[in-house]
């Protein structure tokens, strides 16, 4: 049930989550450009289905176009859009796991571990619908009602629109919510009929679309025949495997204290500066003159400074006020308490083995919590029984069919239902049903494993790397200078780029300056970023033209006739695939042969060019760059 407590530390978690994700933000892989480009051709007035082919994720693109509608054109839209999703994600898996566990403290140390994991930022839809319809199962459980089942049902259908497999996966779960409720089996039946109504009714207006604009059979055909080939191109993983490297250090100290420079009386033997060191509890790092040694302190109280500057056997100093015996350049608070903890280094291989155990988590929980709810079935509550059932059977078919190469960001895709497991298993000792002694002792080692699982994830998300980004270090002041730091970056006239490197920023530069505002890219290769740099629409209802997609006769005759009315001054290929198109869309390249010629290439990486081919018969009005690109629209820039 939804207690006052879970809610207030749901809210609190979904905060911190949401400024932990905003602020540690540096930029967005190719891969979620694919939806900020769909966004983006939604803000110009395309819509899914109808005008460009959609790829079985429809309401992530209505939702980032929503973004760039209410906050504004550019990436802080989206990645206020993403902050966001993830932080309703953390606050859900708050109270879910609450559910699971009954615990306040199991449930918001899994939770912030579930956001130190840091899935990636395309995958906010394999946490958020899971996280809460895992809150509406609790619900559900608790008072299984009609209303109830509608919510569980919703969620679901909304899971669909989010990804059509997310949709199935939650029916399943919701289907062993309603069997272990404490209903009777006709009970079960009619709210698992009710949830498949709600959710098929959530998801008509995108259906009815869909029937309208292309037929649902032809839509769910294109639907299979797109996993298929996802399935061939997927490399699945091989069980993972635990290492050391013994060559590196295990542990590092988590903070270095204040670095100074101590010049020793002249004359001192450098046993006697070695005693010095050791009664001022200073750390050697090199040389800076004759008996001058840079050193980093470990106590700079201004008793512990004002002791080293009095010391006799002290010449002078440098980077400490001698008259009032404190540091120049004062450290962040933080430094202080950092300073003499140690965390895991290199050595460990914290990050590889982090991965490994997740792995396994994955696999192991739910097998683990079935034997759990079984044996001792009448000892948990219908809340308890309710949620870690559906998250069982939601775990159980993420791992089939999510946990693929690259494990690593895989893994952290199944992180809410996992959080849901891990914790009901913590409560078998958080709330062991003996002596408050025996309770006290289960319940210290549940807070060490939670210690070690937030660790973990913590590494796997790279922690100590947003930590910096944030700035951290600095408190609330160094938090609110990296806020003004990403506003800078991703204020106007750089809204779309942020951080880009020079080929795209030149490349995409040129698109915007050189073609007409409302001009198309026909894209037969993978770069969707290059559609929102530009700000630009492609062409032919494609995003992406990759080998072995939408290669049918029935793809190459829609794909033509949309080109037949579009403008289209530019087509862009690679290298690397350009054989393979060839061979997979005949049709389409005899169309781009008999209208475009190569005109240059981009280097993209070791083997690998961008080839830009422009329309043959189209005059050019001046030219770009020093490449002296042709320029299809006057510019400021250009040269006759």
């Amino acid at each position: 049930m939804l207690t006052r407590p879970a809610i207030i530390a749901a809210q609190v978690v979904g905060v911190a989550a949401f400024v932990y994700r905003y602020l540690s933000f540096v930029d967005f892989t190719n891969d979620h450009f694919l939806h900020l480009a769909m966004a983006q051709q939604i803000t110009m007035g395309a819509w899914p289905v109808r005008d460009f082919v959609e790829r079985g994720l429809p309401l992530m693109s209505l939702i980032s176009a929503a973004g760039q509608a209410a906050f504004g054109a550019g990436l802080r839209s989206e990645l206020i859009v993403v902050s966001g999703a993830f932080a309703v994600a953390a606050a859900a898996t708050v109270l879910c796991v609450h559910a699971a566990s009954r615990s306040i403290t199991l449930a918001v140390g899994l939770a912030v571990a579930s956001v130190l994991l840091f899935p990636a930022s395309y995958s906010y839809p394999k946490l958020l619908p899971y996280a809460m319809a895992l809150v509406a199962a609790g619900a559900y459980a608790a008072e299984p009602t009609w209303k109830r089942a509608v919510i569980v049902g919703a969620i679901a259908g909304a899971g669909f629109l989010l990804r059509h497999d997310h949709g199935i996966l939650l029916l399943a779960g919701a289907g062993a919510l309603f069997l272990v409720s404490g209903v009777t089996w006709m009970g079960a039946v009619r709210s698992a009929l009710v949830a498949a109504a709600a959710a098929v009714i959530v998801a008509a207006p995108f259906l009815i679309w869909v029937q309208a604009f292309e037929g649902l059979g032809v839509y769910f055909s294109d639907a299979v025949r797109f996993s298929q080939r996802e399935a061939e191109k997927a490399t699945w993983a091989q069980l993972p495997r635990f290492s050391l490297d013994a060559t590196r250090p295990m542990f590092v100290k988590l903070a270095h204290g204040p670095v100074v420079h101590v010049r020793w009386t002249p004359g001192l033997p450098d046993a006697i500066i070695r005693r010095g060191e050791d009664r001022h509890s200073l750390t050697r790092l090199k040389l800076v003159g004759p008996l001058s040694w840079q050193y980093e302190l470990q106590s700079w109280s201004s008793g512990a400074l004002e002791a080293l500057v009095r010391d006799p056997l002290v010449a002078d100093t440098d980077g400490i006020d001698r008259s009032a015996f404190r540091l120049k350049d004062e450290p962040p608070f933080v430094d202080r308490l950092l300073v003499r903890l140690y965390g895991p280094d290199e050595g460990l291989q914290l990050r590889r083995n982090g991965v490994a155990a997740l792995d396994y988590l994955a696999w192991l929980l739910p097998i683990a919590a079935t034997l759990a709810l079984i044996v001792q079935r009448e000892r948990w509550p219908e809340v308890v029984r309710g949620t870690v059932a559906m998250a069982i059977v939601l775990l159980f078919a993420m791992d089939l069919t999510m946990l693929r190469d690259p494990l690593d960001t895989r893994v952290r895709d199944v992180i809410v239902p996992a959080c849901v497991l891990l914790g009901f298993l913590m409560s078998l000792a958080w709330h062991a049903p003996r002596s408050r002694s025996v309770r006290l002792v289960g319940q210290a080692a549940m807070v060490v494993l939670l210690a070690v699982f937030v660790i973990t994830c913590g590494a796997v998300g790279e922690v100590s790397q947003k930590l910096e980004e944030i700035d951290a270090r600095h408190g609330v002041s160094g938090m609110w200078q990296r806020m003004h730091a990403l506003h800078r970056k991703l204020a106007p006239p750089r809204e779309h780029l942020g951080e880009v490197s020079p080929m795209y920023e030149s490349f995409a530069g040129y698109v915007d300056q050189c073609t007409p505002a409302g001009s198309r890219i026909l894209s037969l290769t993978f770069i969707p970023e290059l559609f929102f740099y530009s700000q630009r629409e492609f062409a032919g209802g494609q995003v992406t033209l990759t080998p072995g997609y939408f290669a049918t006769d029935r793809h190459a005759s829609r794909m033509l006739e949309r080109l037949a009315h579009e403008d289209v001054p530019l087509v862009v290929m690679d290298s690397e695939t350009a054989g393979e198109i060839e061979h997979g869309y005949p049709r389409i390249m005899a169309w781009v042969r008999a209208r475009y010629e190569e005109t240059t290439r981009f280097a993209v990486g070791p083997g690998k060019d961008f080839i830009l081919l422009t329309a043959k018969n189209r005059p050019a009005v001046g030219s770009f760059g020093p490449a002296r690109l042709p320029c299809f629209v006057p510019h400021a820039g250009s040269a006759a």
